[in-house]
């Protein structure tokens, strides 16, 4: 199963990884890509409602549950924890996709986005693809401050979609 590629978005709790991860997602998708987005969780994962009748189906047993509604179908699977490029393999095998933006996954062998806050130390997070935040990159890396994602996006668009991606 071929995945798109992927590029995770790392950095302590409440530093902005979700704001950055909006505002990418945000840039991408008005220039016509196909983008996921995947969130790396320390807790149980769970997108279901408690008490809702799909959350109910999921208790009694099913394996998978689909909702489908008037707008399109939302699917809900139970899997055992895979490594970052395998759960994109898969996303891309139930939608088109061009690239999916990861948030955590530190310690995957992918390219990362790293979010820093002024006088905080780089730390080291294998494939460095760019800092964002007001605090130091280390040497040969690209620095973007907030306000900058369309030009983090640009570099994105070079690095990983240019040639390979069909924007809509």
């Amino acid at each position: 199963m071929s995945s798109p590629p992927v590029i995770a978005v790392v950095g302590p709790s409440g530093s902005g990884k979700t704001t950055l991860l909006e505002r990418l997602m945000g840039e991408l998708v008005a220039r016509g890509y196909r983008v996921a987005a995947v969130k790396s969780t320390h807790r149980a994962a769970h997108l279901d409602v408690e008490g809702k009748d799909s959350w109910r189906l999921r208790r009694a047993g099913a394996r998978a549950v689909a909702i489908a509604g008037s707008e399109g179908c939302e699917l809900l699977v139970g899997l055992p924890r895979l490594p970052l490029v395998e759960l994109a393999g898969l996303l891309a095998a139930v939608t088109p996709l061009d690239l999916v933006l990861a948030e955590g996954f530190k310690a995957e062998k992918v390219p990362k986005i790293l979010v820093v806050a002024q006088g905080a130390a780089t730390p080291p997070v294998g494939e460095l693809l760019a800092v964002w935040g007001e605090g130091p990159a280390p040497p040969g890396v690209r620095r973007f401050t907030p306000g900058g994602e369309r030009e983090l996006v640009d570099l994105v668009v070079r690095r990983y979609l240019e040639g390979g991606a069909t924007p809509d």
